[in-house]
């Protein structure tokens, strides 16, 4: 699966989960414990409301796998620049050792 199948999969999930799930708790508030009767009106605003928690959170996701993937690789080029220098200083010791030597 690529990267933005794989986004999109994780959007749609995240946000059809919170708006059932908030859906729910206001089924929950306005019919069983207040003991109104149903009205489709009563849920639409907290659909939307999941919807857009749901947006965020998946955002948020997508983010911070993305993120993730930039700091390996920053890791990455940092381990290189790191072995890069060792080689340099490793190569230049034994020239600068000899003329302190004759020194």
């Amino acid at each position: 699966m690529n990267k933005d199948k794989t986004a999109l999969l994780i959007y749609l999930v995240v946000c059809s989960a919170s708006a059932i799930a908030v859906a729910l708790f206001a089924f929950i508030q306005y019919h069983l414990i207040l003991g109104d009767p149903f009205y489709a009106t009563n849920y639409i605003i907290p659909v939307l409301v999941g919807l857009t928690f749901g947006f965020l959170l998946s955002r948020n996701m997508i983010l911070r796998r993305k993120l993730k993937s930039e700091r390996d690789l920053v890791y990455q080029k940092n381990k290189r620049i790191r072995s890069f220098t060792g080689t340099i200083v490793h190569d230049l010791k034994n020239p600068v050792s000899a003329i302190h030597g004759f020194s």
